[in-house]
């Protein structure tokens, strides 16, 4: 049986390597940041807002391109990728509906994050948005971004800040000194989620539950 590659990524500014073997292969690629039905959130003039998946309704349109996709590679299946699509269909739809009245009542509450990564999930779900401590997890901040982030701070009572596992602990420390602010960790990229057809609501919901953590101190 002749193997079939199909590719989804967001889109090839950030697979730069990968964006170099499938066009040069011409493999078939899905586009996340292109389909119909996603809305991007731009950090720049020249960068979007990876976190795409943070979003329930990006999520469904990728989901519907990913499904339609499929039924053209693989027409003897077309009705069994129609079925899962369905399924995900219902159980994002419930998945939102449990975030929605886990999260109805903080709202307004403040918090702080360590990176700017939640901005989908906040604007989906009405948060007010956390004050990140830096804007891309793999730069550093400089001596004045630190101190204009402890100014900002001091200025109103954030519950804790969200963290991810790989989070650079003695950066947060410096940049909290002083500050007694809990902490809370998110697994924002689904690690500790087992395989499966609810894999991705459980997701969603891990980091509706930690912004619940987080807010409810």
């Amino acid at each position: 049986m002749k193997q079939r590659i199909l590719l989804l990524w967001i889109s090839p500014a950030f697979e730069v390597q990968l964006a170099d073997l499938f066009e040069s292969k011409g493999k078939p690629v899905i586009t996340a940041a292109n389909l119909t039905g996603v809305s991007v959130i731009s950090l720049s003039a020249n960068e979007l807002d990876p976190h795409l998946w943070l979003s329930s309704s990006n999520a469904l349109a990728i989901a519907a391109g990913l499904t339609q996709e499929l039924q053209q590679l693989d027409l003897e299946n077309h009705a069994d990728y129609q079925k899962a699509y369905t399924r995900f269909e219902s159980n994002l739809n419930s998945t939102r509906t449990a975030i929605e009245d886990l999260l109805s009542d903080l709202v307004t509450l403040d918090y702080l994050v360590f990176h700017n990564a939640y901005q989908y999930f906040e604007n989906e779900f009405g948060l007010r948005g956390g004050l990140a401590l830096v804007q891309n997890a793999e730069v550093q901040p400089s001596m004045r971004e630190l101190l204009i982030f402890r100014n900002r701070v001091e200025q109103f009572s954030p519950s804790c800040i969200l963290l991810e596992p790989d989070s650079d602990a003695q950066l947060v420390s410096t940049a909290l000194q002083g500050q007694s602010i809990s902490r809370e960790t998110v697994d924002l990229m689904g690690n500790e989620i087992e395989d499966g057809v609810s894999a991705f609501s459980e997701l969603l919901l891990g980091v509706a539950e930690s912004f619940r953590r987080c807010l409810a101190n």
